[in-house]
């Protein structure tokens, strides 16, 4: 599965751009500010419907123009799907073969996983980052997980509208505490099914890069020892929400559920972030990016897109040899940014093109 072909129609500071791949490595150099990062998100967008830099939005419309419009034909082993995203004031629109379909489906036709500087500040930082990167690594295995998470910011977002009313009525709050319960619970069983899941490769992917025997792990931070079974995931939720309803008055908003979860992540049961090295938070933070890779090899039977933005920014030459090392064993069709090819050295397989950005201009080199 690769992306065969992408169009762009003033998008951010793409007035236009037409550009053919191959299923193999693309690099896309060029000085900062120029638009490489921009490709990046456009194809992120034909991937996941969202921008890595927040929800769609008017954003990313090029300055005075009405819409933006991104295309792109995909290929894989059922055939060719044309993907179409247009974004204007009225909202979005995504069309596969020029029919809308269940987000869910589109979901399924182009997966995709980026790795930037941002993945290594995630272990540094607040919850809400890692509580976003966790959903889009699920969803891009179980699309149906976006559909749980909109549900739950609906019922989330009727609930504190309703705490913040002088006439809360104790009533009203349970039948929607009764419904963040219910879909909560799918949202946290989904997350801790994919924790499960990822946390033998992160331990394996660790040991490689690290060559030491420390134990890396993810662990799902929400209520205490949440149950694997999705009615005690809910049941557990609803006492937990009751039992903080006085509270939950008082300061206006909802305190218990999956909007409020973290991840912790561990060597050796200690927390990374509070005792790992720099070395060790690079180390962590790549290790956890090429297990997600590998997982959806191993679950989906095929590799995403790969979409690296500037990596050589934060990453030390050890754990960029490895990461590109890893690229190179892997039929992944991968776009790499950089400012300089050079900079990108021997360890990754020779690019089948090379895309020269300048001031929202990017085109083949030797083209």
């Amino acid at each position: 599965m690769y992306l065969r072909e992408l169009e762009l129609r003033n998008f951010r500071n793409y007035a236009a751009f037409e550009g053919e791949f191959s299923a193999d490595v693309q690099v896309i150099v060029g000085d900062n500010a120029q638009g490489k990062t921009n490709l990046l998100e456009a194809i992120n967008l034909l991937s996941t419907l969202r921008s890595f830099r927040g929800p769609a939005s008017k954003e990313m419309i090029r300055f005075q123009e009405s819409a933006a419009r991104v295309r792109g034909v995909v290929v894989s082993g059922a055939g060719t799907d044309e993907l179409s995203v247009t974004i204007s004031a009225e909202g979005r629109k995504a069309t596969v073969n020029e029919k809308e379909i269940p987000v869910t489906e589109y979901l399924a036709v182009l997966p995709s996983v980026r790795f930037t500087p941002d993945d290594i500040l995630l272990i540094k930082g607040e919850g809400g980052p890692r509580r976003r990167a966790l959903d889009r690594a699920v969803f891009g295995l179980q699309p149906s997980h976006l559909r749980a998470i909109l549900e739950y910011n609906r019922a989330l977002k009727h609930k504190n509208i309703l705490l913040k009313s002088e006439r809360t009525q104790a009533d009203e709050l349970d039948v929607w505490n009764q419904r963040l319960a219910e879909i909560g619970a799918r949202v946290v069983s989904a997350r801790l099914s994919f924790v499960d899941r990822i946390n033998p490769l992160l331990a394996e992917f660790f040991g490689e890069i690290s060559g030491t025997t420390l134990s890396a792990r993810v662990r799902y931070r929400g209520i205490a020892e949440p149950p694997r079974n999705e009615e005690a995931l809910r049941l557990a939720m609803l006492d937990e929400l009751r039992a903080k309803s006085e509270d939950e008055q008082r300061r206006g908003h909802t305190l218990v559920g999956p909007h409020r979860d973290d991840l912790g992540l561990e060597l050796d049961g200690h927390s990374v972030r509070r005792y790992a090295s720099q070395g060790q938070h690079r180390m962590f933070a790549v290790a956890l990016k090429v297990a997600e890779i590998e997982l959806h090899n191993r679950e989906l039977h095929r590799y995403p897109v790969l979409l690296l933005d500037d990596v050589k920014s934060e990453l030390d030459h050890d754990r960029v040899r490895y990461l590109f090392g890893f690229l190179n064993r892997i039929p992944a069709q991968t776009f790499v940014t950089t400012t300089d090819v050079s900079e990108l050295g021997p360890e990754l397989r020779r690019p089948s093109a090379v895309w020269r950005v300048r001031a929202g201009v990017a085109e083949r080199a030797g083209a």
